[in-house]
């Protein structure tokens, strides 16, 4: 047991780490980008492998729907935007029975021209005033002031590659019940 704790904060460490390191090289992430067809399901089994001891302490249930879909994006740069939205997950877990999906489906207008990957949890949620700001650099909203876990760079990060790879990112909640992110990737050549 002591050693799953010790991996599960290494973990945890890793993690701000690659944060640091990622939010030093986000101004010139053009330069490192390697775009082909990646596997969305090859992204996600890497990104929950990195936090799979600290997730099993925390027993959370995690539900994988992707299939073999395919997107034309940059892998590395992607599996860092998923790693930072499954952390969140982590950090304002339901005490209990916690609860993530992963899962894809049509986009925006539910034609095949955007293909969403969406994170679901069934944690804090976000108040709906908040929505907005989660962005915005530096913002720990109310769940931050909460759980007292929040540095407000994650997902102000994550915006900010995604931006750079063309990748739309948006959120949606429940306050008390649910999140959901959505990373909504321009499919002129997905495949499922």
């Amino acid at each position: 047991e002591m050693s799953r704790k010790i991996l599960a904060e290494f973990e945890k460490m890793n993690n701000g780490v690659e944060m640091v390191l990622y939010y030093a090289r986000m101004d010139g992430v053009e330069k490192d980008y390697l775009i082909r067809e990646t596997h969305l399901a090859a992204i996600v089994k890497n990104c929950l492998a990195q936090c799979r001891t600290a997730w099993i302490r925390a027993g959370i249930m995690v539900s994988v729907d992707i299939s073999d879909q395919t997107v034309y994006t940059d892998e590395k740069w992607v599996g860092f935007i998923l790693s930072q939205i499954l952390w969140n997950c982590y950090q304002y877990c339901r005490a209990g029975h916690p609860q993530v999906k992963i899962y894809t489906e049509k986009g925006l207008d539910g034609s095949d021209a955007v293909l969403s990957m969406v994170v679901e949890d069934n944690g804090a949620g976000i108040p709906q005033e908040e929505i907005e700001r989660v962005f915005d650099k530096g913002f720990t909203g109310t769940n931050g002031r909460n759980y007292k876990k929040s540095t407000g760079m994650g997902l102000y990060i994550c915006k900010k590659l995604c931006g750079h790879l063309g990748i739309g990112i948006r959120i949606t909640s429940s306050p008390g019940n649910w999140t959901r992110v959505f990373l909504d990737f321009i499919c002129e050549n997905c495949q499922s």
